[in-house]
C-alpha cells in the first residue's frame, strides 16, 4: 500500500520548496524536504511556458496529498467576528464578507476561511480570497508536472504556525509582527494570541530610512484603525522576523520612526516555511484555510475513483478467469461446475454494483459543485433587480426547486416594478408574482405586502449532462 503523505508545496520565482510528512508511532516525522532552485528569465511569470518547464523538471517527484501555497501579497485577508457557530452558516457568511472587501467580483476569486476561535454564539474567523487566475496558473504548472494539488494555503499562515509552535506569540496583550522574507513584508497584528489583522506591505525599498518611514506610517495607521473595530490595545515593541540581507541601519531607522523598541530575529532560526505549512495542514485535520477551487477537489476524487474502478475491474477479470478455469477443470461434474459459476456471477454482480455506486457518487459531486443557481447567486440577482422602495422580509431557497420571497413597500408601484424586473430577467426561468395585500401601518404610514415564487431549473440527469 502506498505511503500516505501530507505535503506543502511552495513556488517562488527563484525556487520551489516542499516538505512531506508521514505519520509515525506517537507523532509525525519529515519524510522528504526539498528546496530546488529555478532558473527563469526575468520576464517569465507564474504559469508561463518557462515556469511550467522548470516545475516539471524540478517537482515531478512530489507525492502525497499536496497543499499548494500562494504568496501573501496575492491574497486579501480579513479577520471578522461572525454571529454564528454553525459551519454551513459561517461558510455562507464568509463569502458575503469577501463581497464587501474585495475590489473584484466574487466569481473571479477563490475563497476560503479558517475558524480562529469560538464562543457560545459567535466565531472569530479568518477570511481570505485570491484571484482565480493566479491559483489556476499555479495549479496548471504543477498538474502538467504530474502533481495534482488538492488544497491551497497562504505563505503567511505557515510563518504564523511556526512562530506559534515555537512559543513566540504572547498569550495576552497586543503584538506587532513584521515578517520580511524574500524582499516582501507582511504585517500581523496579534491580540491575546490570535491574529486581528494580516496584511502585505509590498516589497522592501532599497533606501533603509525611506522604507522605515513608510512601514512606521502603515503600522500607526493600522493600529489606529483597529481601535475603532477591536478596541484600544497597548503595544510595547515591534518584533521583526527577517531573512538574510536586512541591515542594522534599517532596523535602527525603524526603531526611530516607530518610537517603539524593535526586536529582530532570523527566520532561519525557525523550521522551513514549507514544513510549517505541512504541519499546520496535518495537525488541523482539514480545518485549515483552503482556497482550492471546487473543481480541484472533484478532479482529485474522480482520479481516486478511477483508480478504484481499475482495481475492481482487475479483480472482476481475475474472478471471471478463475470461474472459467473452474468450469473447464471440473467439467466432468456438471452440478458442481454450475454451482461454482453461479457463485462467481454473484460476486461479479456485487462488484458491478460497487462500480455503479462509485459512478453515482462522482456524478453527485459534480452536481454539487455547480453553483450557477446557488443561494448566493439568486440573492445577488434579486438585489440587482430590486428598485428603491421594496424591502425583503423573507427569502426561502430550495436548490433545484423554488425561491420564495416576501416583502414590504410603502405603495404598490415599486412592487409592480420589482415584479416586472423579475419577469424580464434572463437569469430566472420562471417567476410567479403573488397577490399584493395591505399590511399593518409602520410609523404611521400604510404598507403594502407582496409575495413572489421563482422556479429554478431542475437538476440535470446524467444523460442530459453528457449532451
Amino acid at each position: 500500500m502506498a505511503e500516505k503523505l501530507t505535503t506543502a508545496l511552495l513556488l517562488r520565482r527563484t525556487r520551489a520548496a516542499w516538505t512531506s510528512l508521514r505519520d509515525k508511532k506517537g507523532g509525525v516525522e519529515v519524510a522528504e524536504q526539498v528546496d530546488a532552485p529555478l532558473d527563469l528569465p526575468p520576464e517569465a511569470d507564474i504559469g508561463s511556458p518557462q515556469m511550467t518547464a522548470q516545475v516539471k523538471a524540478r517537482c515531478s517527484g512530489v507525492k502525497g496529498i499536496v497543499t499548494l501555497v500562494v504568496p501573501t501579497n496575492t491574497t486579501l485577508i480579513r479577520v471578522v467576528e461572525l454571529p454564528s457557530t454553525d459551519p454551513e452558516e459561517i461558510h455562507s457568511m464568509a463569502e458575503l464578507q469577501v463581497d464587501k472587501f474585495s475590489p473584484f467580483p466574487v466569481d473571479q476569486m477563490c475563497i476560503g476561511h479558517e475558524i480562529l476561535s469560538q464562543s457560545e454564539d459567535k466565531s472569530r474567523v479568518l477570511v481570505a480570497a485570491a484571484p482565480r487566475g493566479t491559483v489556476d496558473a499555479m495549479g496548471s504548472a504543477f498538474s502538467q508536472a504530474g502533481v495534482l494539488p488538492q488544497r491551497v494555503d497562504v505563505e503567511i499562515m505557515g510563518w504564523w504556525w511556526l512562530l506559534k509552535a515555537k512559543g513566540r506569540i504572547a498569550d495576552s496583550g497586543r503584538q506587532v509582527l513584521l515578517i520580511i522574507d524574500d524582499g516582501s513584508i507582511e504585517m500581523v497584528i496579534v491580540q491575546d494570541g490570535s491574529p486581528l489583522l494580516i496584511r502585505s506591505l509590498g516589497s522592501l525599498r532599497l533606501d533603509p530610512e525611506e522604507a522605515a518611514r513608510e512601514i512606521a506610517d502603515e503600522i500607526q495607521y493600522t493600529l489606529t484603525t483597529l481601535e475603532t473595530e477591536w478596541g484600544a490595545g497597548h503595544v510595547d515593541n515591534i518584533h521583526v522576523w527577517h531573512g538574510d540581507g536586512i541591515s542594522d541601519e534599517f532596523l535602527r531607522a525603524l526603531n526611530l520612526a516607530c518610537g517603539l523598541h524593535v526586536a529582530s530575529e532570523q527566520l532561519k532560526s525557525l523550521a522551513p516555511l514549507s514544513e510549517g505549512l505541512a504541519r499546520r495542514v496535518h495537525e488541523l485535520h482539514g480545518a485549515s484555510l483552503d482556497l482550492a477551487p471546487p473543481e480541484w477537489k472533484a478532479t482529485a476524487i474522480s482520479r481516486e475513483e478511477r483508480k478504484r474502478v481499475v482495481i475492481i475491474a482487475a479483480t472482476l477479470l481475475a474472478l471471471w478467469m478463475a470461474a472459467i478455469g473452474g468450469l473447464f477443470a471440473f467439467s466432468h461434474n456438471e452440478q458442481n461446475a454450475t454451482y461454482q459459476f453461479k457463485l462467481s456471477l454473484q460476486r461479479l454482480d456485487k462488484k458491478a454494483a460497487e462500480v455503479r455506486n462509485v459512478q453515482k457518487q462522482v456524478q453527485s459531486l459534480q452536481s454539487y459543485a455547480d453553483r450557477t443557481y446557488s443561494a448566493l447567486e439568486c440573492i445577488r440577482e434579486i438585489c440587482a433587480l430590486m428598485p428603491p422602495g421594496p424591502e425583503l422580509s423573507s427569502f426561502n431557497y430550495e436548490k433545484y426547486g423554488q425561491v420564495s420571497l416576501r416583502g414590504l413597500a410603502d405603495n404598490d408601484g415599486p412592487i409592480l416594478d420589482f415584479f416586472k424586473q423579475l419577469q424580464t430577467s434572463k437569469f430566472f426561468p420562471k417567476v410567479e408574482p403573488g397577490q399584493i395585500t395591505t399590511a399593518p401601518p409602520r410609523n404611521g404610514r400604510p404598507q403594502s405586502q407582496f409575495k413572489a415564487v421563482i422556479t429554478l431549473p431542475a437538476e440535470k440527469k446524467p444523460e442530459e449532462k453528457k449532451k
